[in-house]
């Protein structure tokens, strides 16, 4: 699995923001514990997907713009 290869080599190109920048801003909007993240290549380019599950036992998908940061969607999930 190179998956890490690959994200190394796009933080590098500057074409994504670190992991830790992306887990320092989510964090503060949704404060709980990371289940999970993955980087996608989607038609607009990279997102980060991250589950998240809060203090009250929700889970929540949110989506990141791994270039800018923007918060793309967050959903709880059922």
């Amino acid at each position: 699995d190179e998956d890490h290869l690959d994200a190394r080599r796009l933080l590098q190109a500057g074409k994504i923001l670190p992991l830790e920048a992306i887990l320092d801003k989510v964090t503060r909007e949704y404060p709980g514990r990371i289940l999970e993240v993955e980087l996608e290549q989607e038609s607009e380019g990279y997102v980060y997907e991250l589950e998240i599950l809060d203090a009250s036992g929700v889970i929540w998908e949110v989506e990141i713009d791994a270039e800018t940061g923007r918060r793309l969607k967050s959903e709880q999930e059922d």
